[in-house]
């Protein structure tokens, strides 16, 4: 009898062991997702913050999460030193990293005894922002039809020229002082009864001339609209494809634009056209028009993971060389290379949200412009200071 009673209370354990292995086994399976990101605070110190959501195997069902506690890893890519930041919130901020520095963040997040996996890197820097001068905020920003037609030429000492209702183009000027309207000057007299349509290509880089691509009967071609002598030009350029992007050269001689995946230039002076040997997602002429700055994709070993990288392409020598070594995933803000060459503004997620970036090409310094207005387009108005066009407003910079 006493033989039974131990073989029953053995057998007991060991099923009451095997349902805690196959409890264990579903938590086990329950996977948790942490997003981190960091943004600058005050002092040019960074708040570092996680999102986390918990999902099961073979499920689409998510959940967010509420962790015990989280371990923040915080290396400086320069002495690999790492050092580990706990928290019992899903947010630290962090002052004491050294200054002119670079840093990669991951974090892992416990609940229930469980570990998360560490989560994707996300790369900071401590080298002083610059301060944000506001140019128009608020209430000012949202009443001027500014804000529908981002096709602009700043002038800041004048006001903000833009293009207003596309569908009958005219000039505009918003002065800076009176938050108003000033000047009106009509583009294009349209005639209703014809076929033809205007794409706004936008200004030229000496402001003195707004490009529009004009389709009729499915072949697009190219005017644009002289400022000082106020008429439309056309340009000896024609074609049945369906273009994608385009840009004009700063000395209106050439243009680079897309077609599928294609990217090709067209040279206005003697009517050639060339095919690029490279992908391209966006373009920006640079140095002298002789050299395309470029982003694309590039892909790891296996295939899987993709890169967004920033280049250029010696027209002459059809070389290329990398301009941004480091991952870059560019917004629409796309980027904005200075006049001098020497400075790149972008818009990334390398701190885990989308945010103003500057990086110094000669030095290989990135700085992260804190989000102001909302990061939208760029403009460098000189080698020295550029404005960010945002959804909140538009403020200008300088370094």
């Amino acid at each position: 009898m006493k033989k039974l009673i131990i073989l029953f209370a053995v057998a007991f354990a060991l099923a009451a062991c095997e349902r805690f292995k196959v409890e264990k086994s579903y938590e086990l399976d329950k996977r948790i997702f942490i997003f981190p990101s960091a943004k600058i605070i005050e002092n040019n110190a960074h708040r570092l913050e996680v999102s986390v959501s918990q999902t099961e195997i073979g499920s689409d069902a998510v959940m967010r999460l509420q962790l015990d506690k989280l371990h923040f890893y915080v290396k400086n890519i320069k002495t690999g030193v790492e050092k580990t930041i706990i928290s019992d919130r899903t947010f630290v901020d962090v002052d004491d990293l050294t200054k002119n520095s670079e840093y990669l963040v991951t974090v892992e997040g416990f609940i229930d005894n469980r570990k998360s996996e560490r989560s994707k890197e996300i790369f900071i820097s401590t080298y002083p922002s610059p301060q944000a001068k506001a140019i128009i905020t608020g209430s000012n920003y949202f009443e001027t039809p500014y804000n529908q037609q981002k096709q602009v030429s700043e002038n800041l000492e004048m006001g903000i020229n833009f293009l207003m209702n596309l569908n009958q183009p005219q000039i505009a000027t918003y002065s800076l002082t009176t938050f108003k309207t000033q000047t009106t000057e009509k583009i294009i007299e349209f005639n209703l009864s014809s076929s033809k349509s205007y794409l706004s290509l936008g200004w030229s880089d000496d402001n003195k001339r707004i490009y529009f691509l004009t389709v009729e009967n499915n072949t697009s071609s190219l005017v644009y609209y002289d400022i000082d002598k106020k008429t439309l030009i056309n340009l000896p350029f024609s074609t049945t494809r369906k273009i994608q992007q385009i840009q004009i050269s700063s000395d209106n001689k050439k243009m680079a634009f897309k077609i599928g995946t294609d990217t090709f230039i067209y040279n206005f002076e003697d009517k050639t056209e060339i095919k690029l040997p490279v992908s391209m997602e966006r373009f920006q002429w640079i140095k002298n028009q002789n050299s395309l700055a470029y982003t694309h994709i590039v892909s790891d070993v296996g295939g899987n993971k993709r890169y967004y990288l920033l280049s250029e392409v010696d027209l002459d020598k059809m070389e290329s060389k990398p301009i941004i070594k480091r991952e870059i995933i560019p917004n629409l803000g796309g980027f904005k290379i200075s006049p001098d060459y020497k400075k790149v503004i972008f818009g990334s997620n390398l701190a885990g949200s989308f945010d103003a970036w500057h990086y110094d090409i000669a030095n290989e310094k990135f700085t992260m412009i804190p989000n102001e207005s909302g990061v939208g387009q760029f403009k460098w108005l000189n080698n020295d200071e550029f404005v960010i066009i945002g959804y909140r407003g538009i403020n200008s910079y300088r370094f």
